[in-house]
């Protein structure tokens, strides 16, 4: 229900579109668990870039 409101008001984000892509296979609290790790894991990868700039400086 909450999909179709935000797909009909194309007001699509990130969870949405994955449980959209997913064709059913994955619930809306599964995407949002999946996008948070991927926000978790993109946070380290931007942590250790910017310590290692901070380092060779």
């Amino acid at each position: 229900l909450l999909l179709q409101r935000e797909s009909s008001e194309g007001k699509l984000d990130s969870v949405s579109l994955l449980v959209l892509h997913g064709d059913g296979s994955i619930s809306i609290e599964a995407a949002k668990e999946s996008i948070i790790r991927s926000i978790a894991s993109c946070r380290k990868d931007l942590l250790r870039l910017v310590l290692k700039e901070e380092c060779s400086s």
